[in-house]
């Protein structure tokens, strides 16, 4: 990596020290995050998260679209690349960020998102068939992400969530 001079802040509370990656994830640990994002190039972080449909109109045709903001090439090493490692210097719509949940939850195929699954009158039933794309992730890899994002939730900052739900 390259030496900036940088200081990425952590919010209070955040774990401290050396972790593994499962709680950089889990417990949102901005510095971890950071340290993972540099690994890639910004042209290949870049394209993941395009793929994803992060800084592109979502296609929902559900009214007025936002396709949000993704920083276009080259990202400064220090700063535009290390904060889009932990949610910084990006924006995006639910429905965006849905249709990337997704994408992880199919096994890494991105499937655009319908309101209705299937249309019927009567005892006549149409089956609305979605839309699959080109693979972005492979099965394992989202297998991966998804054991992280249950330990974020029972174990690190999602926690707080289910606590608020009993």
């Amino acid at each position: 990596g390259q030496a900036s001079g940088r200081v990425i802040r952590e919010a209070e509370g955040a774990k401290q020290g050396i972790i593994e990656v499962t709680e950089a994830f889990g417990f949102s640990v901005n510095a971890g995050l950071t340290q993972i994002g540099l690994r890639l190039e910004d042209r290949t972080f870049h394209d993941y998260l395009k793929r994803l449909g992060y800084g592109q109109l979502p296609g929902s045709g559900l009214g007025i679209e936002r396709a949000g903001s993704l920083a276009e090439l080259p990202w400064s090493y220090a700063y535009t690349h290390a904060s889009i490692s932990f949610g910084h210097e990006i924006t995006s719509s639910l429905w965006q960020h849905a249709a990337a949940l997704n994408t992880v939850l199919r096994g890494g195929v991105p499937v655009r998102l319908h309101v209705l699954r299937a249309l019927g009158q009567g005892d006549q039933r149409y089956a609305l068939a979605p839309e699959e794309g080109t693979r972005v992730f492979s099965a394992a890899t989202c297998a991966k992400v998804l054991e992280m994002m249950r330990y974020g939730a029972e174990e690190g900052t999602g926690r707080y969530a289910q606590d608020a739900l009993h």
